[in-house]
């Protein structure tokens, strides 16, 4: 089944792709100047426990590259997703349209998170102490609530 992306899915797609890109040219233009010590790993209060070399740094970005593209080809294949509910004939159309809505998003939150990452490791900035309960709770909410919307698709 072809699924038809909303301008909801497009325009979270290009924001996705916007924050990739512009994170990639921040660190290729900023590279020269970020430490060659940089934050690696932050404790549950956001505190840094482990400096690192900047180019560790490279990781981060090419991790959230791969995870866009993984969950971009992912889209194309409706019938490989675990739906959480009986596919029918009569549902299969909102239900995979609510499906790819709810990884559109979370391909979104993901990848604000990477980019936040990211800016604060080479800016050597600690995170604040309520970011892991922040990310906890968005990624969290964006499942439960698309799986509320799958639910009420039966």
């Amino acid at each position: 089944m072809k699924l038809k992306k909303t301008r909801f899915d497009i325009l979270l797609n290009v924001l996705c792709l916007l924050q990739l890109i512009g994170i990639t040219l921040f660190l290729l233009i900023c590279w020269a100047r970020i430490p060659q010590q940089i934050p690696m790993h932050y404790d549950l209060g956001g505190n840094i426990t482990r400096w690192g070399n900047k180019a560790e740094l490279i990781i981060i970005p090419v991790l959230a590259w791969i995870m866009y593209l993984l969950m971009t080809v992912l889209e194309h294949f409706p019938q490989a997703w675990n739906t959480g509910v009986q596919v029918t004939e009569h549902n299969r159309a909102r239900v995979y349209a609510t499906l790819l809505h709810m990884i559109s998003s979370l391909k979104f939150l993901i990848t604000c998170l990477y980019t936040y990452s990211i800016l604060q490791t080479a800016l050597m900035l600690e995170l604040p102490s309520w970011f892991l309960f922040a990310v906890i709770a968005l990624l969290c909410g964006d499942i439960g609530y698309w799986m509320y919307r799958l639910w009420k698709c039966k």
